[in-house]
């Protein structure tokens, strides 16, 4: 796994039929930032953080958003007196005996 902008810019995109290789950093520049540029986070109109969350490949939905909440339950304390955390926008189906 590539970690570092290094190792991203040396990704050949392109062989010369000469043998010569261009690579990602002979065309542009590499950087590590955010997956999420487009993101502008409001809750009742009040600025937020967003903690975006996914599931693994092979992982399984209902327990990856219990354990997601069990998360955000486990952070909250840490937050700033009068913050909390929400889930404004959870996509998995309930079961019998879950709650939200």
């Amino acid at each position: 796994m590539l970690k570092t902008p290094a190792e991203f810019a040396a990704i050949p995109i392109r062989t010369n039929p000469d043998g010569a290789v261009v690579r990602i950093r002979d065309v542009g520049r590499t950087e590590l930032g955010t997956e999420f540029y487009d993101v502008d986070a409001s809750i009742n109109g009040k600025p937020a953080a967003v903690w975006p969350s996914g599931q693994a490949p092979g992982a399984n939905a209902l327990d990856t958003a219990d354990a997601v909440k069990k998360k955000l339950v486990e952070m909250s304390r840490y937050f700033p007196t009068g913050d909390e955390g929400r889930l404004p926008y959870d996509t998995h189906p309930l079961r019998p005996g879950r709650h939200q």
